[in-house]
């Protein structure tokens, strides 16, 4: 495994509200898959639908989001984002916070994407209780750390810009 110190994105840089294939709206994956970074996989999932068995699987190549994205999903209660990532940051001193100052910005949009906080809260609770796993994983070099983790069944899959990086 390499070792990078790239910076947490606590939130998408772009858009956390991304563009959704009008036709696959409602049909439900069992299961998704994507990088730690942000919200997008989540929205994708809010939009594309859940249900009990639906399973979700994060991976990142950088140790430090995958340790925020599992504490997140284990110790985070869905409100107050912004609170959470400063007792976070605090708490887990020396990662890369360079990305933090957006959370403040973007935190808002992101709730209104799922329609105010009541929703966004109630599809949390869902994830969370959701079987899920995080991964750190190089994809180049060992894919196959991710493989083993999914399951055989209608997944869908966002790699968005992860190999943009130089190492």
């Amino acid at each position: 495994m390499f070792k990078i110190h790239t910076p947490i994105y606590f939130v998408n840089t772009e858009a956390s509200k991304p563009e959704l294939a009008e036709q696959l709206i409602d049909t439900q994956f069992d299961q998704y898959v994507g990088p730690c970074a942000g919200f997008k996989l989540l929205y994708y999932a809010y939009k594309y639908g859940i249900n009990s068995n639906t399973r979700f699987v994060f991976f990142d190549f950088d140790a430090d989001s995958v340790k925020f994205k599992e504490d997140t999903l284990r110790g985070w209660d869905g409100q107050d984002y912004v609170s959470w990532v400063d007792a976070w940051c605090e708490a887990n001193p020396g990662k890369n916070e360079d990305l933090k100052y957006l959370v403040q910005e973007r935190w808002p949009g992101i709730v209104n994407s799922w329609g105010g906080s009541k929703k966004w809260q109630e599809f949390w609770l869902k994830v969370q209780i959701s079987d899920w796993a995080v991964v750190h994983v190089d994809l180049i070099n060992e894919y196959d750390k991710l493989l083993n983790q999914l399951t055989n069944n209608r997944t869908f899959f966002w790699s968005s810009n992860i190999y943009s990086y130089l190492t």
